[in-house]
């Protein structure tokens, strides 16, 4: 499935991206966040972001399972 362009979000969030305040991104499972944060991450590249300097983590990728453990 191809996921749905949000150009709407992005526009709401582009004049807050080199802020310094903590941006969060809510919404119901499945509402299409993570894809929200892909474009904001093509976004950031566009504007010569080096990609070193961007940190994206799923955590439904089990490569990451570890980061969620308690101890």
């Amino acid at each position: 499935m191809k996921p749905i362009d949000r150009p709407l979000y992005l526009k709401r969030i582009e004049p807050i991206i080199n802020t310094e305040f903590i941006k969060i991104i809510t919404g119901v499972r499945r509402s299409g966040k993570s894809y929200l944060l892909l474009m904001i991450k093509d976004k950031l590249l566009s504007m010569g972001v080096d990609e070193d300097q961007i940190i994206y983590i799923n955590f439904e990728n089990p490569e990451f399972f570890d980061l969620l453990s308690s101890s």
